[in-house]
């Protein structure tokens, strides 16, 4: 008695998990919803001020049911930046001062003056050459 392996099982198990996995991709994908910088404002207050807990707020402002911790990263920043500075996008060119610039400036004169000292000490030692 001679077993075959049906090849007929074998796609349609491929299939299956394609699927499969085409499903659970489709439910893992997440939308991000962005906030304004008045609505955040707005969300802190809404905890400092009126005296609400986070996961009401969570609630009324995210959508979500339970606590992600959004709004508590919003109040730390609100309190350390203050009103006027908190949640302004920071992206970008660093602030160029006057101690920085003179810092880059000294640093580059500083590998310089290495890059001289190196070769005029390879030009004052006396070549090595064998006379016989």
């Amino acid at each position: 008695m001679i077993l075959k392996k049906s090849t007929r099982n074998k796609k349609s198990r491929v299939d299956f998990l394609y699927v499969k996995i085409q499903i659970r991709r489709m439910h893992m994908t997440r939308e991000y919803r962005h906030f304004t910088r008045e609505e955040k404002i707005k969300a802190v207050k809404m905890v400092l001020i009126d005296k609400k807990s986070q996961m009401e707020v969570e609630r009324i402002v995210l959508g979500k049911k339970n606590s992600t911790g959004t709004i508590n990263r919003w109040i730390r920043e609100y309190i350390q930046e203050g009103e006027e500075n908190c949640f302004k996008k920071k992206k970008g060119l660093k602030k160029v001062t006057e101690n920085n610039v003179k810092y880059e400036i000294l640093k580059k004169f500083n590998a310089f003056l290495e890059k001289e000292i190196r070769t005029n000490s390879n030009l004052s030692k006396p070549s090595k050459i064998n006379i016989q």
